[in-house]
C-alpha cells in the first residue's frame, strides 16, 4: 500500500503530465458554453429585429405608406436574406409595386421568390401571383408556362 507521501507525488507526476491538457479543456469548454450562448443571443435579438422591420412593414402596407413599405421591404431583404422575412417582405415589396403599377419590378420580385424558394408553398403561391401579372399584361403564353409546373393539391382549389 502506499503512503500519502507517495500518493501526493503520483498525484503531482499526474499533474505535470496532463495538466495543461485539462486545463485546455476546461477552456474550451467554458469558451465553447460561452459562445454558444452568445450565438443563441445573437439569433435572438436578430429574429426580434426582422419580427419588428416586419411588422412596420405591413402596418405600412395596411396603411397604404408606400415609402415605408419600401424602406422596411428593403431592409428584410437586404439585412434578413436568409429568413422567411425576406420573402414575405417581397411579397409584400411586389403587392405594394402593383398597386403604384410597377408591373415589371412586381414580376421580378416574384420571379426571386420562385427563384429562392422553388417548390416550398410560397414557391407556388408567388407562381400563381405571377401568372395573374402576367396575364394582366397580356402575357398569357408566358403565364401558361408559370402555371405549367405540378402544383400540390392543396393548390388545386
Amino acid at each position: 500500500m502506499e503512503t500519502d507521501d507517495e500518493q501526493v507525488e503520483k498525484l503531482k507526476q499526474w499533474w505535470k503530465e496532463n495538466g495543461r491538457a485539462v486545463m485546455a479543456g476546461i477552456i474550451i469548454g467554458v469558451g465553447g458554453l460561452f459562445g454558444y450562448r452568445y450565438w443563441i443571443d445573437w439569433q435572438e435579438e436578430n429574429a426580434e429585429a426582422a419580427s419588428a422591420h416586419f411588422v412596420q412593414m405591413i402596418e405600412a402596407l395596411e396603411s397604404s405608406d408606400s415609402p415605408t413599405v419600401t424602406t422596411q421591404a428593403a431592409t428584410l431583404i437586404s439585412d434578413y436574406s436568409g429568413t422567411e422575412y425576406a420573402t414575405l417582405a417581397r411579397f409584400a415589396l411586389a403587392r405594394n409595386l402593383v398597386e403604384g403599377g410597377n408591373y415589371d419590378q412586381a414580376q421580378a420580385q416574384l420571379e426571386h421568390i420562385i427563384g429562392t424558394v422553388g417548390d416550398a408553398p410560397l414557391g407556388y403561391l408567388a407562381r400563381k401571383r405571377l401568372a395573374s401579372l402576367q396575364l394582366q399584361s397580356s402575357q398569357t403564353d408566358q403565364a401558361l408556362i408559370t402555371l405549367s409546373v405540378e402544383f400540390p393539391p392543396a393548390f388545386s382549389a
